[in-house]
């Protein structure tokens, strides 16, 4: 089957800045309508809030999807909406990833015409209009560009994850906290922003997002705006036995201007010292899990610890490229230079992989309105996430490669 997709954000940022991101929008069926008339279709849903979505056009056969970053759809969903003339089949589910969707598979070629999403200002209670209009296959084609495959795929397929499959562990590192505030701004309508109270909010966001997905567990290390020493936040991985490491922060520059999203993964030459700090502050088996070391002298751990260290980075470096290409697929623009690398003491782990991401800089006004954005971080968060599944899903096929 051949996938085409067109996207068409049509989000509005004062209707996301009503509503919070963080919950999931109702479907009400019996508040929610489709018109299959002669010369067009229009489809109004009735939901309990706003929420970001987007219009995508598949190919063979014809279809048209309406993916949202997420809708609870009741049992009878689509009861009501019940096609006629243009619209063959209407389907109702949620990928893997933790999107929902509704399929409007077409008898012949459509094009949006019109959409709007309103919002009542006391109840909060959102409906989204959308009209379509027949076109010739020739124009409906003309709409649509070639994407990658990931994009795309999971419409089909709305079965859930299975709950008792064997889930990966990420731990979620908001930076700073309680006496360090990191980075400080202020913007023309807000008090004062701290960075530790926004990647706090950003963390408690994509780990809720993860969790929905079905497809892995999370712990932060912390959940409030109180101190947890950087040795702490790696000790949280390596104890738990964590699959990925993810620090978040937005820094502040004060020279030049910095602009983007920028992913870290620990520096060459931060790497040499790194397996002799972990061996110094923490035994063996505490750094790395499952290994016997009874009877090893100093040199065949130090070299099994290199070799753990070595495997990590490789999969750090990996994890960060999938990353960057999911947030810059959402957001539509990252750093000049997304993919660094640093000597922070969080990437210091002997095993787990693990990548720093500055999500913005507080010293750049178009970055800290992003920040403070609901419809940007819930950008952010979805493209993080489809980042990190791809990461998984190819670590995955090469974990009969790795030291065990």
């Amino acid at each position: 089957m051949k996938y085409i997709v067109s996207v068409l954000f049509l989000c509005c940022a004062s209707v996301l800045h009503a509503a919070p991101i963080g919950g999931i929008a109702l479907m009400d069926p019996s508040a929610s309508h489709l018109k299959d008339r002669r010369g067009f279709v229009s489809l109004s849903l009735a939901l309990s809030q706003a929420v970001p979505y987007r219009v995508i056009y598949l190919e063979q056969p014809n279809r048209i999807v309406i993916e949202f970053f997420e809708v609870n759809w009741p049992e009878n969903a689509t009861d009501a909406l019940t096609p006629k003339r243009h619209i063959q089949a209407i389907n109702a589910g949620r990928t893997a990833s933790g999107r929902s969707f509704l399929v409007l598979s077409l008898n012949q070629a459509m094009a949006l015409r019109e959409s709007d999403l309103r919002v009542d200002p006391q109840s909060q209670q959102a409906g989204l209009f959308v009209r379509l209009e027949p076109v010739s296959q020739e124009e409906f084609a003309a709409k649509i560009i070639p994407n990658t495959p990931d994009q795309s795929e999971g419409f089909e397929n709305v079965a859930e994850a299975d709950d008792t499959a064997s889930r990966p562990l990420i731990v979620i590192d908001p930076g700073h906290g309680g006496t360090d505030s990191g980075a400080l701004a202020k913007n023309a309508t807000t008090d004062q922003v701290k960075e530790a109270d926004l990647m706090l909010s950003l963390a408690m966001e994509l780990r809720d997002y993860l969790l929905r997905t079905n497809a892995f567990d999370v712990i932060l290390t912390r959940e409030g705006d109180y101190f947890v020493s950087l040795e702490e936040r790696v000790s949280i991985a390596h104890v738990n036995q964590a699959d990925a490491f993810i620090s978040l922060h937005a820094d502040k520059v004060t020279q030049g201007v910095a602009h983007g999203t920028t992913v870290y993964t620990l520096a060459d030459e931060a790497f040499d010292t790194a397996t002799q700090l972990l061996t110094e502050r923490h035994a063996p088996n505490q750094v790395l899990p499952g290994m016997d070391f009874i009877g090893q002298d100093d040199v065949v751990v130090e070299a099994l610890l290199d070799i753990a260290r070595k495997d990590a980075q490789q999969r750090s470096e990996e994890m960060a490229r999938f990353v960057l290409a999911g947030i810059l697929s959402e957001t539509g623009q990252v750093n000049r230079k997304p993919m660094r690398s640093g000597g922070f003491s969080v990437l210091k782990s002997a095993q787990v992989p693990s990548i720093l991401i500055e999500a913005g800089f507080l010293s750049t006004p178009e970055d800290l309105n992003n920040l403070m954005n609901a419809q940007w971080r819930a950008q952010f968060v979805e493209g993080l996430s489809r980042g990190l599944i791809g990461w998984f899903n190819q670590d995955k096929s090469k974990s009969e490669l790795r030291l065990n």
